[in-house]
């Protein structure tokens, strides 16, 4: 209880009996509060469950000084950042990060892209309103991985961003292609939805950055994250939209994964195409 009560008091300047009686049975002393309240219409804190709770195990580790760097990987399902393994760096007892190298490629990206739109946004306050655009606070508001999709001993990892850039003031923002804003940040969303970074790991470990796309750029074409990765980032596709739907199966024309000649085939049985198939007949069709 000694450390409960030093880790409230750390990071909430609060005590057990403040969060007392807080919607269930508490193991703590019950006052009848709902809710402990650290400032006025400001910061609340409720006692809950597991949320977000998920089970490691240590699987190495190393200790220099005071820091202790420990491997974990999640005993079941992924961590917060979509990854199922972490480093987790603790200094004198206490929790300083944690993270992966995938995480940390990915947050680098996101940064580099982030400070693009910014300075972008600058540049058409400037041209387009005459106005001076400065942005006095910027954070990453969410990066997640999406899944992880193996091709060819490779790896692939889409990773998901949002972001907030804060302007000095919001009427120098000059709004184009459906960008938002949010709380008096201007948001990651543009008229082609939300940025996705994808990077790829080998077998060896080496993590390569393979570029950028947009939401609606597969969404809106109808197609999965595996097809687009696949067919786009693997093999260097041109994507058409499919929001039509894939041809038919086994319509007279279609054509066979082991037989391409042309010509009637009533009464005859042909397997039906894989989706690769179908991309490679189209691409070859309409390219």
């Amino acid at each position: 209880m000694a450390d409960i009560d030093q880790f409230l008091a750390d990071h909430t300047g609060l005590t057990r009996a403040d969060f007392a009686g807080s919607g269930y049975v508490s193991p703590w002393t019950a006052s009848g509060k709902t809710w402990a309240e650290l400032e006025p219409d400001s910061t609340y804190f409720l006692v809950h469950g597991d949320t977000n709770y998920t089970g490691v195990q240590v699987t190495g580790g190393q200790r220099d000084g005071d820091t202790l760097t420990l491997e974990v990987a999640a005993e079941s399902g992924i961590l917060g950042s979509g990854l199922p393994s972490g480093t987790l760096t603790l200094g004198d007892g206490k929790v300083t990060s944690f993270t992966a190298p995938l995480y940390t490629a990915a947050e680098k990206a996101a940064w580099e892209m982030m400070e693009t739109a910014g300075s972008t946004c600058i540049q058409e306050a400037k041209e387009y309103l005459s106005k001076s655009l400065q942005f006095t606070d910027k954070y990453i508001s969410s990066l997640y991985c999406a899944g992880s999709y193996e091709f060819d001993g490779k790896t692939f990892y889409p990773w998901h961003l949002a972001y907030r850039m804060k302007p000095d003031d919001m009427e120098n923002v000059f709004f184009v292609g459906g960008m938002d804003e949010e709380g008096g940040y201007v948001t990651e969303n543009a008229s082609v939805g939300s940025p996705v970074l994808f990077f790829s790991m080998d077998k060896d470990g080496q993590i390569t950055p393979e570029g950028t796309t947009w939401t609606a750029d597969y969404q809106e074409e109808g197609l999965t994250m595996e097809e687009y990765i696949y067919c786009n980032l693997l093999l260097g596709m041109e994507m058409r939209g499919v929001l039509n739907g894939w041809r038919s199966t086994r319509p007279s024309w279609n054509p066979s994964t082991t037989d391409t000649r042309p010509g009637p085939r009533t009464g005859r049985t042909w397997p039906a195409p894989t989706w690769t198939s179908i991309w490679a007949w189209t691409s070859t069709r309409n390219g």
